[in-house]
Protein backbone atom coordinates (compact mmCIF):
# COMPACT_ATOMS: atom_id res chain seq x y z
CA UNK A 1 0.00 0.00 0.00
CA UNK A 2 2.88 2.37 0.61
CA UNK A 3 5.27 1.18 -2.09
CA UNK A 4 3.62 2.75 -5.14
CA UNK A 5 3.10 6.22 -3.58
CA UNK A 6 6.76 6.28 -2.55
CA UNK A 7 8.07 5.10 -5.94
CA UNK A 8 7.63 8.40 -7.80
CA UNK A 9 9.35 10.63 -5.23
CA UNK A 10 12.20 8.14 -4.92
CA UNK A 11 12.69 8.19 -8.69
CA UNK A 12 12.62 11.98 -8.74
CA UNK A 13 15.35 12.27 -6.11
CA UNK A 14 17.85 10.79 -8.54
CA UNK A 15 16.74 12.73 -11.62
CA UNK A 16 18.19 15.82 -13.24
CA UNK A 17 15.10 17.97 -13.80
CA UNK A 18 16.89 20.40 -16.13
CA UNK A 19 17.77 17.50 -18.41
CA UNK A 20 14.24 16.10 -18.19
CA UNK A 21 12.74 19.42 -19.27
CA UNK A 22 15.22 19.89 -22.11
CA UNK A 23 14.95 16.30 -23.39
CA UNK A 24 11.16 16.13 -23.40
CA UNK A 25 10.72 19.39 -25.30
CA UNK A 26 7.42 19.53 -27.14
CA UNK A 27 6.17 16.29 -25.58
CA UNK A 28 6.02 17.93 -22.15
CA UNK A 29 4.17 20.91 -23.62
CA UNK A 30 1.66 18.57 -25.29
CA UNK A 31 1.11 16.73 -21.99
CA UNK A 32 0.55 19.97 -20.07
CA UNK A 33 -1.93 21.21 -22.69
CA UNK A 34 -3.73 17.85 -22.65
CA UNK A 35 -3.89 17.73 -18.85
CA UNK A 36 -5.17 21.30 -18.67
CA UNK A 37 -7.79 20.56 -21.35
CA UNK A 38 -8.93 17.48 -19.43
CA UNK A 39 -9.41 19.55 -16.28
CA UNK A 40 -11.34 22.23 -18.16
CA UNK A 41 -13.46 19.56 -19.88
CA UNK A 42 -14.25 17.96 -16.53
CA UNK A 43 -15.28 21.30 -15.03
CA UNK A 44 -17.52 22.06 -18.02
CA UNK A 45 -19.09 18.59 -18.21
CA UNK A 46 -19.66 18.09 -14.48
CA UNK A 47 -22.76 20.30 -14.21
CA UNK A 48 -24.19 18.83 -17.43
CA UNK A 49 -24.02 15.15 -16.48
CA UNK A 50 -26.48 13.57 -14.02
CA UNK A 51 -23.98 12.36 -11.42
CA UNK A 52 -26.41 13.07 -8.57
CA UNK A 53 -27.87 9.58 -9.07
CA UNK A 54 -24.63 8.14 -7.68
CA UNK A 55 -25.47 9.49 -4.25
CA UNK A 56 -25.07 12.57 -2.16
CA UNK A 57 -21.59 14.11 -2.34
CA UNK A 58 -20.21 11.37 -4.62
CA UNK A 59 -20.54 12.87 -8.10
CA UNK A 60 -17.60 15.26 -7.77
CA UNK A 61 -15.43 12.41 -6.47
CA UNK A 62 -16.22 10.27 -9.51
CA UNK A 63 -15.57 13.20 -11.84
CA UNK A 64 -12.18 13.81 -10.20
CA UNK A 65 -11.21 10.14 -10.43
CA UNK A 66 -12.17 9.97 -14.11
CA UNK A 67 -10.20 13.12 -14.88
CA UNK A 68 -7.21 11.62 -13.06
CA UNK A 69 -7.55 8.47 -15.16
CA UNK A 70 -7.46 10.45 -18.39
CA UNK A 71 -4.39 12.39 -17.25
CA UNK A 72 -2.33 9.73 -15.51
CA UNK A 73 -3.70 6.33 -16.42
CA UNK A 74 -5.07 3.45 -14.37
CA UNK A 75 -2.64 3.72 -11.46
CA UNK A 76 -3.54 7.38 -11.05
CA UNK A 77 -7.25 6.50 -11.17
CA UNK A 78 -6.85 3.90 -8.43
CA UNK A 79 -4.80 6.27 -6.25
CA UNK A 80 -7.32 9.12 -6.57
CA UNK A 81 -10.32 6.81 -6.05
CA UNK A 82 -8.66 5.41 -2.92
CA UNK A 83 -7.79 8.89 -1.62
CA UNK A 84 -11.35 10.15 -2.18
CA UNK A 85 -12.77 6.95 -0.67
CA UNK A 86 -14.92 5.97 -3.63
CA UNK A 87 -16.48 2.56 -3.05
CA UNK A 88 -16.71 0.08 -5.90
CA UNK A 89 -20.43 -0.50 -5.41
Amino acid sequence: KFLVPLAVPMLLYDSNLRRVFSDTGSLLAAFVIGAFSTIVGTLVAFPLLPLASLGNNVGWRVACALAARHIGGAINFVAVADTLQISGT
